[in-house]
């Protein structure tokens, strides 16, 4: 999660240094930060000196190498029954997903790669949204829906977590730290554990 009260300036190659030194960032929040694969770099400005006395104009900008972290998505928890359940019927499997954290969409389509998965088992199928944060998942095919039922049944209970994947970055499974300075905790989160309901 990005950290409240962050300065994030986003690159564009037409932007001057004083430009870029007097603040134009944009605000740390899901809408400007979706889910997905980034690069940062850290950068200072060196202010220009008149006899020994800084101007407001910068002459020089200190950059660090750019390397790429990946920004996850948030699922929120806990999962809502029934409406976040997996449900199968004759018709198919739905499934619905609320995020902390954005997807970028285009009406109700999706335009990043992502991907539901419940244990080691991807839902294949269709997934919608109508604002970037609630996901609609459904297979159109009912014999997709069996073979994934037959398959969910294999895998144990207590092993069916959620897990939401956005342009190749994963959501956590693990419990959500007590404050912004705990180390993460080491053990499963289970209220990402997902109810399959039967037809």
């Amino acid at each position: 999660r990005l950290p409240q009260g962050l300065k994030i300036f986003a690159e564009d190659i037409s932007t001057t240094i004083d430009q870029l030194e007097s603040g134009t960032a944009i605000a740390a929040t899901a809408d400007n930060w979706p889910s997905g694969v980034y690069t940062v770099a850290a950068a200072r400005g060196v202010h220009a000196k008149v006899n020994g006395v800084d101007t407001p104009a910068i002459d020089r900008l200190y950059s660090t190498s750019p390397f790429a972290f990946g920004l996850l998505p948030e699922v929120k928890v806990p999962l809502s029954s029934p409406a976040n359940d997996l449900h199968f019927s004759n018709s198919g499997a739905k499934l619905k997903v609320s995020l902390r954290s954005k997807v970028r969409h285009s009406g109700l389509a999706v335009t990043q790669s992502v991907k539901l998965f419940v244990g080691p088992i991807e839902l294949v199928g269709s997934i919608t949204t109508t604002n970037g944060q609630d996901l609609a998942w459904e297979t159109v095919d009912p014999g997709n829906a069996a073979k994934l039922a037959a398959a969910l049944k294999l895998i144990p209970k207590v092993g069916r977590f959620l897990r939401v994947q956005v342009d190749g970055v994963d959501s956590s499974l693990l419990a959500t730290p007590q404050d912004s300075n705990s180390l993460p905790a080491k053990q499963f989160n289970d209220k990402l554990l997902v109810t399959v309901t039967p037809p």
